[in-house]
């Protein structure tokens, strides 16, 4: 802040929490742009001049991202995210249901276009810990999105983070997607598409592990998931999977 009169620090007098901090900076955000950064993650050089060159290139996206390394905290490279998603130039809605191809692009990564943002209604933390995800799928279904080739950051894995396993989006996801619902002229094929992924990727998952190890299953997560296929219209592919699950299981002990 000395060196550079653009640059501004808050600190609250107590400790709120990510999610309530994410809800303030996202509320006092005063520039064209912004991106979050949690403190465990961290940007690659020229990240921000990539960004801003897609924003200039292209005035009607609603954000743009590029490459982010998932690590584990010794610096040891695990994934990139997203990593079944082209990068490229996408339409309104065509780029919400990309990037949920299998691992969404991460935060760190995203430059946000603010009055985008606060066209679809700003951050909702009653998504708790995929708020994130949240304004990023409705930003980028109301508008076009931008996934440039430039690595630009990297998420750290490690035993603290908030989203350690799949009960991580819950119960946050059913108000996730019931926000995605309330859009106005969202393309129903889109929208299938992002709720068929958070069927097997999200929810499936959590209904395996109940039938194999109940006691690992809070009660509230596995209700959640439930009430979330109903939401998405999921119940009977989310049955049918199962049922091959069970299936492969008998077979595996038969054999």
């Amino acid at each position: 802040m000395q060196l550079d009169s653009r640059i501004s620090y808050h600190r609250h007098d107590k400790n709120i929490g990510m999610l309530a901090n994410w809800e303030f900076a996202c509320s006092t955000v005063e520039t064209d742009y912004f991106s979050l950064l949690c403190d465990d993650d961290y940007l690659l050089p020229d990240f921000f001049q990539a960004a801003a060159r897609e924003m200039s290139r292209h005035p009607e996206i609603g954000l743009c991202f590029g490459v982010t390394n998932v690590v584990e905290d010794n610096g040891k490279h695990l994934s990139v995210a997203p990593n079944e998603m082209a990068t490229g130039y996408y339409p309104a809605g065509e780029g919400a249901a990309a990037m949920m191809t299998l691992q969404h692009p991460a935060t760190p990564a995203i430059l946000f276009r603010t009055a985008c943002l606060k066209a679809v209604g700003g951050f909702d933390g009653r998504s708790l810990y995929v708020a994130d995800l949240d304004m990023v799928l409705r930003v980028a279904f109301k508008y076009p999105v931008k996934f440039f080739e430039e690595k630009a950051a990297c998420y750290v894995v490690h035993a603290n983070n908030s989203f350690k396993d799949v009960s991580g989006w819950h119960p946050g996801l059913l108000n996730l997607v019931r926000n995605l619902k309330k859009l106005d002229a969202v393309d129903p094929v889109h929208l299938a598409k992002i709720f068929s992924s958070f069927s097997k990727h999200a929810v499936l998952p959590v209904l395996i592990l109940t039938l194999r190890d109940p006691k690992r299953v809070k009660f509230g997560v596995l209700i959640s998931a439930l009430r979330c296929l109903v939401e998405m219209r999921q119940v009977s592919n989310a049955s049918i999977r199962l049922f091959a699950v069970a299936a492969r299981r008998i077979g595996a002990i038969v054999s």
